[in-house]
């Protein structure tokens, strides 16, 4: 493979974290196919019967999405990259705790997220074209803090993960919530 030209200049119209993500279960993805002519976008995105993508909601700025080339790099070797979506949990109501048990009740067979971020991108996570669905999201940490003082903002966070050899690939298929 050769390299491409790349133009990394500074543009002020980029904005950091995450503006939504979307859940659903392995089993209710049948595939996801490459839009025509691309090589890293998926353009359809075919669900079982019924089924449809679940919205986490978070607070603004409270949530990232990170890609992590782990590993060194020698000739003739995968890159293995990881996958994590990070998500700031202010409050832990009943229906916050019930929302978390849900993805953890999920996370045996995995899922497989797309996140929008707040450039209006859509990435999918766990979904690959080398492994389609066999390395799904599965909850990597979650932890709640309730603090000690006054004026600490109580909270915690929930990290999503999954592992594969490819970046993120973008998404223009609709997402379908109802």
């Amino acid at each position: 493979m050769a390299i491409t030209a790349l133009s990394l200049t500074c543009s002020s119209s980029r904005s950091a974290g995450i503006d939504k993500l979307y859940l659903i279960d392995v089993a209710d993805l049948t595939s996801m196919t490459l839009a025509t002519g691309l090589t890293s976008t998926y353009g359809v995105i075919t669900l079982t019967s019924g089924s449809v993508w679940k919205e986490i909601e978070f607070e603004q700025d409270q949530a990232f999405y990170k890609q992590t080339i782990e590993g060194e790099m020698a000739r003739g070797m995968q890159p293995k990259v990881k996958h994590e979506i990070s998500i700031f949990i202010n409050e832990c109501s009943l229906a916050v705790r019930d929302a978390l048990e849900d993805i953890l009740d999920a996370s045996p067979c995995g899922m497989f997220a797309v996140v929008k971020d707040n450039n209006g991108i859509y990435w999918v996570v766990g979904y690959c074209s080398d492994f389609l669905k066999t390395r799904p999201v599965r909850p990597a940490s979650l932890e709640y803090d309730s603090k000690s003082g006054l004026g600490e903002v109580l909270g915690g966070t929930l990290v999503l993960s999954a592992t594969n050899k490819k970046l993120g690939f973008k998404v223009t298929a609709a997402i379908v919530t109802s």
